[in-house]
């Protein structure tokens, strides 16, 4: 065996650290998984002002979960999406009604859920080339409409139920 030089112990040190370190950092992550709550819940008033609530929570969960930057934004887009239609269609604007959201976190997918006490909504979409509003110039788009589109778009899936006094609608956002 040939006598060990002081880079080949430092290196052979630094490997045997690295691989203690790997273990204690896998072992961390396996931790604060577990010990993390399967879901979070926000309350919300029936005021768009509210939005920027849920900017800080969704925040929040992304950056405690991980969550990819293209999977915030969906998260950010289609929760202000499904909340101003609560307020401007189900409620008319009128605040003192309860808006409840909910995320769970499940291996491959982030569920997300809105439930409300507005009048039953069951959303139907004519996505045919005839009625869809994609204009060439930006100064032909016709304003309001493409809310339920861009739920669809941005969500891996959308469930719209209807409740007794209420809706609950759930999007899913695929984590991988």
């Amino acid at each position: 065996m040939l006598p060990s030089t002081p880079l080949a112990e430092g290196n052979r040190l630094l490997r045997k650290l690295e691989r203690k370190f790997t273990r204690v950092f896998a072992l961390d992550i396996a931790m604060d998984l577990a010990t993390r709550p399967d879901h979070e819940v926000l309350e919300l008033d029936s005021r768009l002002e509210e939005l920027g609530r849920t900017w800080s929570w969704v925040d929040s969960i992304a950056d405690r979960y991980r969550i990819k930057d293209e999977t915030r934004y969906a998260l950010h887009l289609c929760l202000e999406e499904v909340i101003a239609n609560v307020v401007l269609h189900g409620y008319r604007n009128e605040p003192g009604h309860r808006i409840l959201l909910r995320v769970d976190i499940e291996p491959r997918e982030l569920l997300l859920t809105i439930e409300d006490d507005a009048a039953p909504f069951q959303p139907e979409i004519d996505d045919t080339p005839e009625t869809k509003n994609d204009p060439a110039e930006l100064e032909t788009v016709i304003p309001g409409g493409k809310g339920l589109v861009l739920i669809r778009q941005f969500s891996h899936r959308v469930a719209f139920q209807p409740k007794d006094g209420g809706n609950k609608v759930e999007l899913a956002f695929a984590l991988e």
